[in-house]
C-alpha cells in the first residue's frame, strides 16, 4: 500500500506544484509595466509639486513678515524710537531665523518665548502656518487615495490579487 501511495503521490506532486506557481504568478505585481511606472512617475512629479507648493507659501509667510519687520525698523530709525526699534530687530531675528530653518529643514518653528509686542503676530503667524500645513496634509492625502485606487486597477488588469 505505502508503495502505490508513493507512486500517486510522485505523480500529484507535478500537478500541485504547477498549480501553486500558476497561483503566486497570478498574485504577483509586475512593477516594471509601462503603466505601473508611468504611474509611479506622475505621482512622484505630483507630491513633488505639493511639496514645493507648500516649501514656497512658508517661504512667502515668514519672508512677508521678515519684510514687514524690516521696513518697521527704517521707520522707527527716523523717528528714533527705540522700543520700536528693538520690537522691530526682535522680530527680524526671528523671521530670519524661520527662513533659515525652512532652507534647512524645509519647515520651521516659531519660538516659544517672544516680546510681549510681537505675541500677536507669532501667533498669527502659527495659525497661518497652521492651516497651510492641514491643507498640505489633506492635498497629500487625497493624492495617495487617488493614486493608490489607478494602482490597483493596474495590478488587476495584470490579473493579481488586490483583495487585502
Amino acid at each position: 500500500m505505502r508503495s502505490s501511495f508513493h507512486t500517486v503521490g510522485k505523480r500529484a506532486l507535478p500537478v500541485l506544484l504547477s498549480a501553486c506557481l500558476v497561483g503566486s504568478a497570478a498574485a504577483e505585481i509586475d512593477y516594471t509595466k509601462p503603466g505601473i511606472r508611468r504611474l509611479k512617475t506622475h505621482y512622484v512629479a505630483e507630491r513633488d509639486k505639493q511639496e514645493t507648493t507648500h516649501f514656497e507659501e512658508l517661504k512667502t509667510l515668514a519672508g512677508g513678515q521678515l519684510k514687514h519687520y524690516e521696513e518697521m525698523l527704517t521707520k522707527q530709525k527716523r523717528t528714533g524710537n527705540i522700543t520700536r526699534m528693538a520690537v522691530a530687530r526682535g522680530g527680524i531675528r526671528i523671521f530670519e531665523d524661520c527662513l533659515e530653518q525652512l532652507e534647512k529643514d524645509k519647515d520651521f518653528k516659531l519660538p516659544e518665548r517672544v516680546r510681549r509686542e510681537l505675541q500677536r503676530t507669532t501667533m498669527d503667524v502659527a495659525r497661518r502656518k497652521q492651516k497651510l500645513d492641514a491643507d498640505h496634509a489633506l492635498a497629500l492625502a487625497v493624492l495617495r487615495r487617488t493614486y493608490y485606487a489607478r494602482f490597483l486597477d493596474l495590478c488587476r488588469e495584470q490579473g493579481a490579487d488586490t483583495s487585502d
